[in-house]
Formats: C-alpha cells, sequence, structure tokens
C-alpha cells in the first residue's frame, strides 16, 4: 500500500468519524475526497486537488469552532452557565404558555392542528433544556462540564487535526501527480536520437534570416589595383557616402 492511499484511508476514517459530531457536510467531503484520492493513482490530479482544498477549509473552519468550545466549556463558571440556561428555560415556557393559548382559542381545525405540533416540538425541547439546567446547576455541574470540554478538545486533537493533516499530505500527493504530467505533456513530444544531426537547406527560406550589407555613410578611401606592369598606384578621390 503506497503512501497516498494510506493517507487517502486515514481521511475517509476521520470523516466517518466528524460525523458524530453532527457536521455531515464535512464528512460528506471527505469520504468523498477519500474514496477519489484512494482510487486516482495518478489520475485526474486537478478533481483531488480542488477536494482535498475544499476539505482542508472545511475542517478548519470545524476545528476553529471546536477549539474554543472546548475551551469555553472547561475554564467557564457553572453559575454562569446556569443563569444563561435558566433565561432560556423561562423564554422558553412562554413560547409553550403562548401557544397552549393559541390552541384553546377559537381557530380552525387545520391551525389548531399545527399550533399543537408545534407545542409538542416546543415541548420536547423545553424538557431537554430543563433537564441539562438540571444538571449543570446540580452539585455535579462543575465536573459535567469539565468532562464536556475534555470530550470536545479530545475530539479537536485526535479527530479533527488529524484529518487536516491527511488532507494536506493527499494535497501534495496530487500536486506532485499533477506537476508530474504536466512535466509529461510538455516534454513527451521531444526524443533524442542518436546519429548524425540533421542537415539544414542551404538556400533561404522563408523563416531563415538573410544577411544585409549595411551601407555606413563617411567612408574613407578605396585603394585601386596596381597593374601588372610594376606601376605605383594611384589613390583613388575620396568621397562621401549619403
Amino acid at each position: 500500500m503506497t503512501p497516498t492511499e494510506k493517507h487517502a484511508i486515514g481521511v475517509m476514517a476521520l470523516s466517518a468519524l466528524v460525523l458524530l459530531s453532527g457536521n455531515v457536510f464535512l464528512s460528506g467531503v471527505g469520504l468523498i475526497t477519500g474514496s477519489l484520492g484512494f482510487s486516482f493513482a495518478g489520475r485526474s490530479p486537478d478533481l483531488i486537488i480542488i477536494l482535498c482544498f475544499l476539505t482542508a477549509t472545511l475542517t478548519l473552519l470545524h476545528l476553529f469552532t471546536a477549539l474554543p468550545l472546548g475551551i469555553l466549556l472547561v475554564s467557564v463558571d457553572p453559575a454562569t452557565v446556569c443563569h444563561h440556561l435558566s433565561g432560556l428555560v423561562s423564554k422558553l415556557e412562554q413560547t409553550w404558555a403562548s401557544v397552549e393559548e393559541a390552541d384553546q382559542g377559537s381557530l380552525a381545525g387545520g391551525a389548531r392542528d399545527s399550533y399543537t405540533g408545534k407545542g409538542m416540538y416546543s415541548s420536547i425541547g423545553s424538557h431537554q433544556i430543563e433537564e441539562l439546567h438540571d444538571r449543570v446547576c446540580g452539585e455535579h455541574g462543575r465536573s459535567l462540564l469539565l468532562a464536556a470540554g475534555t470530550l470536545v478538545l479530545l475530539f479537536s486533537f485526535f479527530v479533527i487535526f488529524p484529518l487536516l493533516l491527511y488532507t494536506m499530505r493527499l494535497l501534495a500527493a496530487a500536486r506532485r501527480a499533477a506537476a508530474a504530467a504536466l512535466n509529461s505533456a510538455a516534454f513527451g513530444a521531444f526524443s533524442i536520437v542518436a546519429g548524425e544531426p540533421p542537415a539544414y537547406p542551404a538556400r533561404a527560406g522563408p523563416h531563415i534570416p538573410v544577411a544585409r550589407p549595411i551601407v555606413q555613410p563617411n567612408l574613407v578611401t578605396v585603394a585601386a589595383v596596381a597593374p601588372a606592369t610594376g606601376a605605383r598606384p594611384a589613390a583613388a578621390p575620396t568621397k562621401e557616402m549619403h
């Protein structure tokens, strides 16, 4: 098994554990990224790069959400949490009372059923909040908050952070595969063949530059050719070229 396949399996396993925290979108994207990364074998690296970048971004957001929550649960005062839960319970009770009054009023049957359904869900939510309020405000409230914060921190360090590391390693492997594919596409058409170098045509073609004389002004003197009789050559007159 190659290291890339190990990283892909790690991404899939940790993404499945992230589902326990309720982040369904990150878990789904991580499972898709890991499965494609396990089977891509150097093919379609651009898709793996995009999915790894998306998974890493979502993992960072989840990590930056879970870490402050864990630190808050470990360091918060139980009395403060109890106070906020008491206010929430009172608001839910007021809402439930208003729903009951509206249900008992002169409403149509369909509207009454609708309000009854809303009241049922509000009753379930308020019951859970009241139960949490009783536990936090009890004598074991501090231990409960400390255990919850420790669990969140452990989940952050041993699930979310390793998911980020495996995703970045899978991203690096996909980038290397993309660079190798780009190099093979750029230089694959050229081959070195042993033998004589190619003979270029001597004539001037449309893409072969032709040398042209450069005329320079103010040339000085051109000497005349000596005759065969041995007479002294005469100097030609100097003329200025324009």
